[in-house]
């Protein structure tokens, strides 16, 4: 809780766009389609060849034969009828609860109607067993928006993983036809790829949707340029697209979230990472500070801490990890308990010897309590900040719990923290542990928590 720093709820929002731009991201290229398999043609040299180069008269060249595919659809072989068989009929049993978890989990638009879902979705079991995926065969499955045929694809994916065919199929498809979703994706996996080919129909296809205005299109196309070492413009673009976005605690549905449900850098966390890689610390203080304050993003409130913790702003800094810890970060709720207990053994001021007439900090906790806090009650949440991150699997808390817990005579809870060490061989065999153990027993031995099990 922090003097100047806007108030924050405890719950962690997901981006949202100012505009009703995010409405039409789904919004195919052109009703053109181009098929995606380039046509092999062959050059052979025979008599017609021969008269043709040889007349003195122009001749019409020979009419050469169509080419012809030996490529196998799933359709053709026992193997893939008995999977598209057995994908018809998970549809038909569970066609309701598919369609119901599709659209409580935002995969799906609620306007979609369940009929119109189970009719797609038919279509795109039967069609993709049997037809080139491109445009021109999804138009087949759904002559509407291109997005809806992956968003039931989608769907379908999470009740029949053993037929990953279908996804692909509607994602290739989707592609050819210019959704957004299924460009970034292909983009995506090219940017990661040693050697990129930037000159690709997809490339193109997604730096006309970043034009258009597109968000997810933007942000990716920010990482395009990026990759090639177009700075400039990759800043650019993302200080745009971060300025149309907000928190908000609503949720957000599946073709909305430019972040693809946490799958792509949000624009604040990309500009900070750019920033740094230019090594403009200012400007990428400020975005983690952004991403900390507005967005409370756990590792952006745990960066921004460290910064106040620099400057030894004790009450932003408890702010920070407090959120980052709510929110179930194992490791801020470590350090929130050393900060407690470094309060505990005055080596940090607790906010009610901070001057008066600074502190908000301070007259926050006068008029929640009333009162000011004892050490002893800094000392008990340190050990309940400690034990909150034990049961989030953090040991270097679950080191410092065991360490009070038999100072305080709750031997049995100690006892049972300390032999969760035993599945990190690393902390169980430390020699501060080592010692621990070997006189556990010892009513002699009281160790005290090493300064370097304190770290803020």
């Amino acid at each position: 809780m922090s003097s100047g720093c806007r108030s924050i709820s405890q719950w962690s929002p997901r981006l949202r766009l100012h505009s009703h731009v995010c409405r039409r991201i789904n919004q195919p290229l052109s009703s053109r389609f181009v098929l995606p398999f380039p046509i092999t043609t062959t050059t052979t040299i025979d008599s017609c060849t021969v008269r043709h180069y040889a007349s003195k008269k122009p001749r019409p060249a020979p009419t050469r034969a169509p080419a012809v595919s030996h490529r196998k659809f799933e359709a053709d072989t026992e193997e893939g009828r008995q999977r598209i068989e057995r994908a018809h009929r998970v549809l038909l049993t569970e066609s309701d609860t598919i369609y119901k978890t599709a659209i409580q989990h935002g995969v799906i638009e609620k306007k979609l109607t369940q009929d119109t879902f189970e009719d797609i979705a038919r279509r795109l079991i039967d069609v993709s067993g049997r037809d080139y995926a491109d445009a021109v065969s999804l138009r087949n499955v759904y002559k509407g928006d291109p997005n809806t045929v992956l968003a039931v694809a989608s769907a379908l994916n999470r009740w029949i993983p053993w037929y990953p065919f279908l996804y692909r199929w509607a994602a290739q498809s989707t592609a050819d036809a210019g959704a957004t979703i299924s460009v970034v994706l292909y983009v995506k996996n090219e940017l990661k790829k040693p050697f990129t080919t930037y000159q690709t129909r997809e490339f193109k296809q997604l730096e006309v949707l970043a034009n258009r205005g597109i968000p997810l299109a933007m942000r990716v196309q920010a990482d395009v340029y990026w990759d090639q070492k177009r700075y400039e413009k990759a800043i650019e673009l993302l200080k745009q697209l971060d300025s149309r976005t907000y928190p908000s605690n609503t949720a957000v549905g599946h073709k909305d979230d430019i972040t693809m449900q946490g799958d792509v850098t949000a624009p604040w966390n990309r500009l900070a990472e750019f920033y740094i890689h230019l090594d403009l610390q200012d400007k990428a203080n400020a975005m983690m500070k952004t991403g900390a304050l507005d967005y409370q993003d756990p590792d952006a409130l745990m960066a921004y801490a460290f910064l106040m913790k620099a400057q030894e702003d004790w009450e932003s800094y408890e702010q920070c990890v407090s959120i980052a810890a709510t929110a179930g970060n194992g490791e801020a709720c470590w350090r929130l308990g050393n900060f407690y207990y470094q309060i505990f053994q005055g080596r940090i001021p607790s906010a009610d010897a901070l001057p008066q007439n600074t502190s908000w900090f301070h007259s926050f906790f006068h008029g929640l309590l009333g009162k000011s806090r004892t050490l002893q009650e800094f000392r008990k949440l340190a050990i309940d900040w400690y034990e909150l991150a034990l049961l989030h699997g953090d040991k270097k808390a679950t080191r410092n719990y065991v360490i009070l817990c038999r100072e305080d005579g709750r031997i049995q809870n100690a006892l049972e923290a300390l032999h969760s060490l035993e599945k990190s061989q690393e902390d169980w065999n430390s020699p501060n542990i080592i010692k621990l153990r070997a006189r556990f027993d010892d009513a002699n031995f009281q160790p005290k928590i090493p300064q370097s099990w304190l770290e803020l």
